[in-house]
């Protein structure tokens, strides 16, 4: 019985941590964008995990960096847990160069 929990907690952690990484690329790309913002990448990340996560996180907690030239998003939470006393962390990080628009001088 023990070894199934095992299996399946680590099936749960995986998928969780592909959630995650998959909404801080998101939230990057959105972000990244001539018209996007901090909080643009920021509420994508958020929307992308609570509509594929259901309750497998908790703790969830999704910050950006911005700058003029570069964004940052990162996302750390605490997978739900099938084994009493423990508790998998995980966390991923996304970040890219902003779209820029430079005008050519006459």
């Amino acid at each position: 019985m023990g070894l199934v929990l095992a299996v399946l907690q680590a099936a749960f952690v995986l998928h969780a941590q592909a959630i995650v990484d998959a909404a801080v690329q998101e939230g990057v790309l959105a972000g990244t964008t001539e018209e996007g913002s901090a909080e643009l990448a920021q509420q994508t990340a958020l929307s992308m995990i609570a509509s594929h996560s259901d309750a497998l996180l908790t703790d969830l907690d999704v910050t950006t960096e911005s700058n003029p030239l570069q964004m940052t998003v990162r996302a750390q939470a605490t997978v739900r847990s099938l084994i009493p006393g423990y508790s998998p962390a995980i966390s991923s990080v996304a970040s890219s160069p902003r779209e820029v628009f430079i005008s050519e001088t006459p």
